[in-house]
């Protein structure tokens, strides 16, 4: 079989159904390819309602957090080339056979990192949009200067998971970017494609772009800890306001002056969760964020 697509999932079946529907519309053979979902949570099944392909299957993975439920994923999977989506992203119809056609083409490279485009819910951008635009997922730029991708649209050959191992299941946020830097230190090349692309909503809420926040420092500080550092000084920096993302705000031509103060109050929230969460995890002793 080509390839293996699989798609951790945590309470989010109505996204996935999307997910899942554009999935069935691929270009390639639905032969060439199988879909395996891994249900993240423990105690929440799929609903009656949810339509599922018939080249896919949906696993129980109950081990918290999502590349934990990649690894189950890939424990069963069979394809010579693993496609890793997330459920909220909508792939285009020849995602996979751009993705296929890279790998075919490119017999050096061993990851490829496709395009991960933005959609917004209405006609414009709201301000909550334009902030996770412009400063969250820019997949060219984490492949051509860091090496690395995000699993929203991730592909790897088979052979390089089974020679570097998968992902590291204890970590709830940027297990991905830990994977690619292995996969490099190990000598395997990263590639980018445009035309393998995938859609993400932007997120809409700011409580969702906090909980975000929150997750992805949350890994950064389990990064740290591994690393041997065992004293971590809070982040006192993210209280003082950042000229430098005032810049990157206001340059862009479709920001005016009232929605580029709503975008920069949005990125002080976002700083200020930074801070809450060392705070929550370093001296309160919590848990990782998960959702």
């Amino acid at each position: 079989m080509k390839a293996s697509v699989i798609i951790p999932n945590f309470r989010d079946w109505e996204r996935l159904s999307i997910c899942l529907s554009r999935l069935e519309r691929q270009t390639i053979p639905a032969k060439d390819f199988e879909i395996i979902v891994s249900n993240n949570d423990p105690i929440e099944n799929p609903p009656a309602e949810l339509r599922i392909p018939d080249n896919a299957r949906i696993i129980p993975a109950p081990t918290p957090g999502s590349y934990a439920a990649r690894n189950a994923a890939i424990e069963m999977a069979v394809g010579d080339i693993l496609a890793f989506t997330d459920a909220d992203c909508v792939p285009s119809v020849n995602w996979l056979e751009e993705g296929i056609k890279f790998f075919d083409s490119n017999h050096s490279f061993h990851l490829l990192g496709g395009d991960v485009r933005p959609v917004c819910r209405g006609a414009n951008p709201s301000a909550v949009e334009l902030y996770d635009h412009i400063f969250n997922i820019n997949q060219k730029d984490y492949v051509i200067s860091n090496n690395v991708a995000a699993t929203a649209n991730l592909f790897a050959r088979r052979s390089l998971v089974d020679e570097i191992g998968p992902f590291d299941p204890h970590r709830m946020s940027g297990g991905d970017f830990e994977f690619c830097n292995r996969a490099h230190k190990h000598g395997f090349k990263i590639g980018f494609s445009k035309e393998a692309y995938v859609e993400h909503p932007m997120r809409s809420k700011v409580s969702d772009v906090i909980l975000k926040t929150r997750r992805t420092f949350g890994g950064k500080i389990y990064q740290k800890r591994k690393n041997g550092r065992r004293f971590l000084i809070p982040p006192f920096d993210r209280i003082v306001p950042s000229a430098r993302a005032a810049q990157k705000i206001f340059r862009r031509s479709d920001v005016n002056l009232v929605t580029g103060v709503k975008v920069y109050s949005i990125h002080y929230l976002s700083n200020l969760a930074r801070f809450y969460e060392h705070i929550r995890i370093t001296v309160l002793k919590k848990d990782y964020e998960r959702r």
